[in-house]
């Protein structure tokens, strides 16, 4: 059997200092042989070394571009050179990583780091990246870190992270990386745990001796650590939108070599620019700044995003809460500049409509009406959503114009449209002659039917709630009881057509939502009527139907 013992030599009577003697010359001859003459000769030509670095940084810029390129076997070569030159570095095997993840080469870019801390066993940055390969091996695909598992002898890698980070922190327990790490590993437990918790798995854990090294080694960090990490998102003071947008778009940046690249960080830098500018106009909104600043970065972000809708609908309540309908007019004449699609021109349409009926400006209200005929010339082919904005859209128009008859001659077309006659409910210009119908030959009768199907109790809402305007409350209240009571005896109104469609809803089972649109519709003239124990039974109801309703606790 080979010991230590048996590898030693028989002893020889030598002096003290023939021994040192031999131990030193037997050491330099080692030296000699095992040396490559490279070495030498760099070591005594200082220029050879300046040139060999040269070279290395050379190599690393190229496997970084073929890398960008998406040229990968060759940055793979590449690297491979550059480690075999410079073995203790890192970062040579950080980049030869990436190249192998991008091949969704997992299981070798592990056994890279694998076979590089057997060389760099004193360097703590190497046993951070074999945990964290292995961490990454955790949650990616089952196989790589199975035959890991098999090939190496492991048998639950995130006990073997934190092993590593604890032996790293051995060596070097000044290193915070290597706590945070460890940290770090935990929360990839937690993270692979959260499916297996959701469907009533057994949860992986670790050993009670591994849990009690993480919280007494990470003791002083985990703050820190916390922080960190909840808060990765960087915020930016909504007052330094302006600078910041600008430092965004000027940053430098690495060539990029594919359009996909180029699409995906324009989009990026458009998000992160949204972002700011959507917060620094909700900051000014909150802040009750003045109504120019707001507009003036309205129009800005109109002009630069306009799919940015979120941020739209913010003004929108903004200006409509404090009915400054001419701003929201310039608000959405600048998106209807950029885009003339249909419901760009309705919400232009609109706040043409009610700055005309709130400032008594009658030419504004005949454009919103033009800008409806122009974004539907043939309303029987609108969807029911469409066709709900696009009639009731007009009907504010005649009703600000104290029109009403021909705004509830308007609703009526709806249900009486046979397809027969041609009307298309946009032609009229207030003196209810049709200049703009359709020689009818029944082609739409379908498509009406299917518009009445999906809008007829908002039509019908709007048709009776039209009265009040006229203070004709009973006609209208008249109307909403027999939808409420799904009863039609009797004529309920003078057009034959709302009678007809009253009667066809009789025995239909309304939706709790339906009812409570008929209470509102309900609440809304007794309120302008001043009946105030109507309005009190009424919001009774709404609240029976829907306890939160926001519109019957507004009533008090």
């Amino acid at each position: 059997m080979t010991t230590i013992t048996n590898l030693m030599p028989m002893k020889e009577n030598i002096s003290r200092r023939e021994f040192f003697k031999r131990i030193f010359t037997a050491s330099g001859a080692l030296f000699i042989a095992t040396t490559p003459l490279s070495i030498f000769a760099q070591e005594t030509n200082p220029t050879n070394s300046t040139n060999s670095t040269s070279n290395l940084l050379s190599l690393k810029r190229q496997a970084r571009e073929l890398f960008y390129q998406k040229k990968y076997d060759q940055a793979a070569n590449l690297y491979r050179q550059i480690i075999e030159q410079e073995p203790k570095v890192v970062s040579n095997y950080d980049g030869l990583r990436k190249v192998l993840v991008a091949q969704n080469r997992n299981l070798e870019a592990a056994e890279l780091y694998k076979q590089a801390l057997q060389i760099n066993n004193d360097k703590p940055a190497f046993y951070d990246r074999m945990a964290r390969t292995m961490n990454a091996l955790c949650l990616g695909n089952q196989k790589d870190e199975r035959a890991f598992c098999l090939k190496y002898g492991e048998i639950f890698l995130f006990e073997s992270s934190i092993i590593l980070y604890t032996q790293a922190i051995a060596l070097n327990p000044n290193k915070k990386y290597l706590y945070e790490g460890m940290l770090d590993t935990v929360r990839c437990l937690e993270k692979l745990n959260k499916p297996l918790r959701h469907n009533n798995k057994i949860e992986l854990s670790f050993a009670p001796q591994i849990i009690e090294t993480i919280e007494t080694t990470t003791v002083a960090y985990i703050s820190d650590w916390a922080r960190t990490r909840d808060s990765r998102k960087v915020t930016f003071a909504p007052e330094q939108a302006p600078e910041t947008v600008q430092k965004i778009k000027n940053k430098p940046r690495r060539q990029l070599y594919t359009t996909e690249e180029i699409e995906l960080r324009k989009k990026h830098i458009d998000e992160q620019v949204r972002t700011i500018r959507s917060n620094e106009l909700k900051h000014l909104i909150s802040s009750k700044a003045n109504k120019n600043i707001i507009t003036q970065k309205a129009l800005t972000i109109a002009k630069d995003s306009p799919e940015e809708t979120d941020t739209l609908k913010r003004l929108r309540r903004y200006y409509k809460k404090n009915e400054d309908y001419e701003n929201l007019m310039k608000l959405y004449e600048q998106l209807y500049a950029q885009k003339k699609d249909f419901w760009t021109a309705v919400s232009l349409a609109n706040a043409k409509c009610m700055y005309g009926w709130k400032n008594n400006v009658s030419v504004e209200i005949n454009r919103a009406r033009q800008l409806y005929r122009d974004a539907c010339p043939n309303p029987a082919r609108l969807n029911s959503k469409e066709a709900s904005a696009y009639y009731l859209g007009l009907m504010q128009c005649y009703i600000a114009q104290r029109n009403y008859g021909q705004s509830r001659k308007l609703l009526v077309e709806i249900f009486g449209n046979s397809g027969n006659n041609g009307n298309n409910g946009n032609g009229n210009n207030g003196n209810g002659n049709n200049g703009n119908g359709n020689n009818g030959n029944g082609n739409n009768s379908n498509n009406f039917n299917n518009i009445k199907e999906g809008i007829e109790l908002t039509i019908l809402l709007a048709y009776a709630q039209s009265f009040s305007y006229e203070k004709q409350w009973k006609q209208g209240l008249k109307i909403l009881d027999a939808l409420l009571s799904a009863t039609s005896d009797g004529k309920i109104d003078e057009s034959e057509e709302i009678n007809n469609c009253i009667k066809n809803r009789k025995g239909k089972e309304l939706h709790p939502q339906e009812q409570i649109k008929i209470h509102v519709a309900i609440a809304k003239i007794q309120k302008g009527q001043g009946d105030r124990a109507g309005l009190n039974k009424t919001k009774a109801n709404i609240l029976q139907l829907d306890p939160q309703n926001g519109f019957a606790r507004k009533l008090g």
